[in-house]
């Protein structure tokens, strides 16, 4: 048993780094992005381009049904034609994304975004076209043909937004054609190394299968939707109530944050993989507790050291109109944590096919956000945009830690976790209120302090396992 869950916890990190080494590296690049696009675009600019992007990714899980799911949940299945899978998806994205394109082109919403139809309806069909494949490289089990195609993605959004918003000053259309440009190449990618020809069959689909993969994934469609609620909603009710401008300030405030949340995603991609796998062989409870000490360790401590370093680290990234935007971080940062161990939980969901679970419990974040956003924005402003963001994402992670104990039991130290999550917020709460770096690494030592005993476990474990000349 020891040795299985070894090789377990190895193929986990295994699989984290490799995803790691291609998301980092796309993130590196996307922060040499973010000046290009503060110096280069208004916060008018920068806030419709992001209204657009974020009309997109709510409007994705509607047309696919969120049928990418099922792509990577079914072509895991060591049973499974993945032929019949990955036609099934192709059939429901493609029918999907041709009636909500029209639905598009019909809409009239008091909205920015309205005046870039033709470039949202273009992202979508690139977007869903890149992502089928990008699902399916790792179905495949193919991680590197999977990370090979992130960094391929964001080198060519770099290079291509670049130009189009250095020399041909496009603006708004710049910031979405690099989007819709580098969609279409990473495809053209994915086509040619997963060799897709062999995955192509034309014949009747599995209509069985295909009922399936759509049972499968329905649920999912309202906590996708929910998600981008709890997500990207506030953006809206911003545009609502203070204009275009206090988007745009309010997407650069997220790009710190996002930095955390791409440390969970990286480790989710590796995790959901690995959660299906133990699930299958004995429930997994044993391995998720080892599994979920570490993350939580690590996570964590991670996020406080992120909050300590936003306000010196925002002057590099961002400059004139954007300049103050660090004052939004440090509790977005706190929202990106429980977003983080809410995920952990959501893959446990996934592993015993509980979507409806994962509905509910995004459903409900999704509400406190909207009734939040309405709440505090019109009497905090952007901050009131963070505080709805922070607490519904504490509401999820919390709805979630309770609820998965009803399938799957195992070990959390809660009195420490709460320790912790007690000291980061008092580090961004002194951060904001006081501006005091001293007592905000303090705090951040402290946190780190909680977890010593588990990042020392983690780093060594890792250099034993790396390989010496």
């Amino acid at each position: 048993m020891g040795n299985r869950r070894d090789s377990a916890s190895r193929e986990l990190i295994v699989n984290t780094i490799i995803f790691g080494f291609g998301t980092f590296a796309s993130k590196v690049i996307m922060f040499v992005l973010l000046p290009i696009y503060t110096t280069y675009m208004t916060t008018s600019e920068l806030g419709a381009g992001e209204l657009v992007v974020n009309g997109m990714n709510l409007l994705f899980p509607i047309a696919t049904i969120n049928i990418l799911s099922a792509l990577l949940r079914y072509g895991m299945d060591e049973h499974s034609d993945k032929k019949k899978v990955l036609q099934n998806t192709v059939i429901v994205v493609l029918a999907g994304a041709v009636v909500v394109g029209f639905g598009i082109y019909a809409a009239n919403l008091q909205s920015a975004m309205m005046e870039w139809k033709f470039y949202l309806i273009l992202l979508l069909f690139c977007y869903a076209a890149e992502q089928i494949l990008s699902v399916f490289s790792k179905a495949l089990g193919k991680t590197k043909i999977f990370t090979v195609g992130n960094i391929l993605y964001t080198f060519s959004l770099f290079v291509i937004s670049a130009v189009l918003l250095m020399i041909f000053h496009r603006g708004t259309a710049g910031y979405l054609e690099g989007m819709i440009f580098a969609n279409i190449l990473t495809f053209l990618y994915f086509v040619k190394a997963l060799h897709i020809r062999e995955y192509i069959r034309w014949e009747c689909p599995d209509k069985t299968l295909l009922g399936e993969m759509i049972l499968f994934s329905l649920p999912l469609i309202v906590n996708s939707v929910s998600w981008w609620i709890a997500s990207f909603c506030d953006r809206f009710v911003l545009e609502m109530h203070l204009g275009t401008e206090a988007v745009g300030i309010y997407s650069v405030s997220s790009k710190i944050p996002a930095i955390v949340s791409t440390v969970a995603s990286v480790f989710m991609q590796a995790w959901v993989l690995s959660a299906i796998k133990e699930y299958q062989r004995n429930g997994g409870g044993d391995f998720f507790d080892a599994v979920f000490r570490k993350f939580s360790a690590l996570f964590i401590s991670w996020t406080a050291v992120m909050v300590c370093l936003c306000k010196p680290l925002m002057p590099f990234l961002a400059g004139g109109e954007f300049i103050d935007s660090w004052r939004y971080v440090p509790l977005l940062l706190c929202g990106a944590a429980f977003g983080g161990f809410g995920n952990f939980y959501s893959a446990l969901y996934t592993s015993a096919k509980k979507n409806t679970s994962v509905m509910i419990t995004t459903l409900c974040g999704a509400g406190v956000n909207v009734a939040l956003n309405f709440a505090l924005i019109p009497k905090m402003g952007i901050q009131g945009a963070v505080l709805a963001t922070m607490i519904s994402q504490l509401v999820v992670m919390i709805f979630r830690m309770i609820d998965s104990r009803r399938f799957l039991a195992f070990h959390t130290d809660y009195i420490r976790l709460g320790i912790s999550i007690v000291l980061l917020f008092l580090e961004s709460a002194v951060l904001l209120c006081h501006g005091s770096m001293v007592f905000t690494a303090g705090l951040c030592l402290a946190v780190l302090a909680v977890y010593y005993f588990e990042i020392k476990q983690v780093v060594m474990k890792i250099f034993r396992w790396i390989p010496r000349p």
